[in-house]
């Protein structure tokens, strides 16, 4: 491996470290019915919630059954207050793998940004009604 092709693989390489996963967050104008209006707008995506903290502003989805691409798959939603005015959503998805010989098994969690940003626009338009 010539010299130009290993500094090519290390800035690959340190290009990934660089671009970590961060979740979507939105900003906003805390109400007394914001939790509520929350919940209103995760309804239809999201109907079997496994923690609803009212008090902490905090709710996570149970693993609801999907597809991405025409691959099948599982979702979860995670959604927090980063800090006051600013909510943090984390949509995870995982793939099931068929193998040859042995069991399926589903693939290591991962964000799904674009998911995230949907329900960040289906947050933000319940907020503001």
């Amino acid at each position: 491996m010539g010299p130009a092709l290993r500094s090519l693989g290390l800035l690959v390489l340190l290009g990934a470290c660089v671009h970590a996963y961060r979740p979507a967050e939105l900003s906003f104008a805390a109400q007394p019915d914001s939790f509520d209006r929350v919940l209103y707008a995760l309804r239809d995506d999201y109907p079997s919630l496994t923690e609803v903290d009212r008090d902490g502003f905090r709710i996570q989805s149970a693993w609801i059954a999907c597809e991405d691409r025409g691959t099948p798959a599982q979702r979860r939603l995670s959604l927090f207050l980063e800090r006051p005015g600013l909510m943090s959503v984390v949509v995870e998805v995982r793939y099931l793998k068929l193998a040859v010989f042995g069991n399926p098994s589903w693939t290591t969690p991962q964000g799904h940004q674009t998911w995230e940003r949907e329900i960040v626009e289906q947050i933000s338009a319940a907020l503001q009604s």
